[in-house]
């Protein structure tokens, strides 16, 4: 009898539609890209949201960034190119901004809360620099992402 009851009580938790977890959308934000070591932030850009929609957060617009209904994280690569070797400085930055209230003046201000930042250096030939970029902010972007869920 207890196994019967196990099992009908398993069935009615796999059959119950789960509820879905809203979050608030991540807008992806970059600057152009430079020629210096083939490095192309568009590819970082579409590695990271691929990533945000892997664990279902919507991505969000520049407009919804700015509007304050999204939060933004930035991107930013910087390549130079000395003595046959590439060396790019490479950084992750998932933010927001509030307003604060100055204690010593009262005045009311903008201000950015860091929520998550990684980075590093990374040096090598340029033909494989690339990949090497796309697989270290896919894991910059995971691990931001977790902090995010918790």
């Amino acid at each position: 009898m207890r196994t019967l009851f196990t099992a009908l009580v398993a069935l009615c938790y796999v059959g119950s539609p789960a509820q879905a977890q809203e979050f608030t959308p991540v807008y992806v934000a970059t600057e152009d890209d430079d020629d210096t070591c083939e490095v192309s932030n568009v590819s970082i850009v579409a590695v990271v949201e691929s990533e945000l929609r892997y664990n279902r957060i919507p991505v969000g617009t520049r407009a919804q960034a700015i509007a304050d209904e999204a939060l933004t994280l930035r991107v930013n690569t910087t390549a130079v190119f000395n003595r046959g070797v590439c060396a790019v400085g490479y950084n992750l930055e998932m933010s927001n901004y509030q307003e604060i209230v100055l204690s010593v003046t009262g005045e009311k201000r903008w201000a950015t809360t860091v929520l998550c930042q990684k980075g590093g250096l990374m040096t090598g030939p340029a033909f494989d620099l690339q990949s090497r970029l796309n697989a270290e902010f896919r894991d910059f972007a995971s691990q931001c992402i977790s902090q995010y869920l918790k």
